[in-house]
């Protein structure tokens, strides 16, 4: 994921996660720099905050209780793909904004713009984001990363979260066609892991989760409990504890949007 991802940003406190997690592997964590850290920087110590400042790291704070720590670092990276800043070393570009919000409210207002001038030209760019940790922890926080997937999905922002247990992203209403891959090459190796055995990354189980409205699945191909009509939300029966069964690849016919999550 690191050296498939050209911009790695930390949300406060997920620099201590970064930081500690290389260090209990026995990684070189300078071998895995983030690019930027933001937040209101609460939650990061003072000893990682230093750690990084001294290698060259933007730290940048942005006090708001309007948007969440994990929007910001999505604001961060809407502006490289969008190319509003194109250098990672431009440390005046963000310090000319207040802390309290107004490097969140520039980039809402920036980006809106380019969506509303794309939507004219109907063009089409989506930005592709993969979040560490943003699930699995305090409940409300675990919410709060489910609606930016959803929010971000109607701003052409399409999330993939992953934790040490699953990983899951929001399926688009049609017909989605997801590949199934259950293991990796022979050769994979993740630098200083010295992993080189076959590795499974999928497990079988997985869910079909009507989180934002009660929805109507029209139809699923390659679970071991397909479903067909299948009405759902949270306040009736949802699909959980389903598992997959198709070799190849599985196919989900959804009236709306859902979440869908795989075992790791």
């Amino acid at each position: 994921l690191w050296n498939s991802s050209s911009l790695h940003v930390c949300a406060d406190g997920g620099a201590n996660r970064l930081h500690d997690y290389l260090v209990k592997c026995s990684v070189a964590v300078d071998d895995y720099l983030p690019d930027f850290i933001i937040g209101d920087l609460d939650s990061i110590r003072d000893d990682i905050k230093i750690y990084y400042q001294n290698r060259g790291i933007i730290v940048i704070k942005q006090d708001t209780g309007w948007a969440p720590d994990i929007l910001k670092a999505i604001h961060i990276c809407e502006l490289f793909f969008h190319k509003i800043i194109t250098d990672k070393n431009d440390a005046e570009f963000f310090q000319q904004f207040d802390e309290v919000g107004g490097l969140v409210e520039f980039t809402q207002k920036a980006v809106g713009e380019i969506h509303k001038a794309n939507k004219k030209l109907k063009i089409l760019r989506k930005m592709k984001t993969v979040m560490l940790g943003g699930i699995g922890g305090r409940f409300d926080q675990t919410l709060q990363t489910i609606s930016q997937v959803y929010s971000q999905h109607l701003n052409c922002n399409d999330i993939i979260l992953v934790n040490n247990l699953d990983i899951m992203a929001l399926i688009p209403k049609g017909t989605t066609y997801i590949k199934v891959s259950n293991y990796l090459k022979d050769d994979y190796q993740f630098k200083g892991f010295n992993e080189q055995k076959e590795k499974s990354i999928l497990g079988t189980n997985c869910g079909l989760l009507p989180v934002f409205q009660p929805i109507t699945i029209e139809e699923t191909i390659g679970l071991k409990w397909d479903v067909k009509n299948y009405q759902t939300s949270c306040q009736s029966k949802i699909s959980s504890s389903n598992a997959l069964h198709a070799k190849n690849f599985i196919i989900i016919k959804s009236a709306m949007e859902l979440m869908f999550n795989v075992e790791l």
